[in-house]
């Protein structure tokens, strides 16, 4: 009987010890003219990902670089891929990136609007869902961008593993 109680008394339920939630990361290939090609790497604090209703938005910073990136407006219902196209006067899809140091002409690049004034929808890219959780999001992403002066900057083998807030 001491034996069945000490057994019983050992596997309590909920004592299960529960994994810790995976960690927030992203990865890219960043080249432009004036920094040549760097690793992008962001993970836990300098990583915000959120989805509205229907439309994505990534916050990134890298945390060796301070480079930031931005992904907005994609409308995201599953998993799947999705362009970047968009404009500033009709949102959809649209990207920046930010490289510390310069000016803001040579540093800062678009994608999903006329940024060199030709009437012309400037940058081109892809975003790709691989899993859509409840609370978490992973994929895959590339894109080109351009800044003021029309210089170009590609983003290659993009990945992301992160939490996903909805509101």
């Amino acid at each position: 009987m001491f034996s069945g109680l000490l057994f019983t008394s050992s596997c309590k339920k909920g004592d299960d010890a529960k994994p810790a939630p995976a960690a927030n990361t992203v990865k890219a290939s960043v080249n432009t003219a004036g920094q040549g090609t760097f690793a992008f790497t962001a993970s836990e604090d300098s990583i915000g990902v959120s989805l509205h209703k229907d439309s994505l938005a990534i916050s990134l910073t890298d945390e060796n670089t301070h480079t930031k990136m931005v992904m907005l407006g994609f409308p995201v219902r599953g998993t799947g891929t999705y362009g970047l196209t968009g404009d500033f006067d009709n949102p959809h899809a649209m990207a920046w990136l930010f490289i510390d140091g310069g000016t803001a002409l040579d540093n800062l690049y678009y994608g999903g609007d006329d940024i060199t004034g030709d009437g012309k929808t400037d940058g081109a890219g892809k975003l790709t869902i691989t899993s859509l959780g409840t609370n978490r999001i992973k994929g895959t992403f590339s894109m080109t961008l351009y800044n003021m002066k029309g210089e170009k900057a590609t983003v290659n083998n993009g990945s992301f593993d992160c939490a996903l807030y909805r509101y």
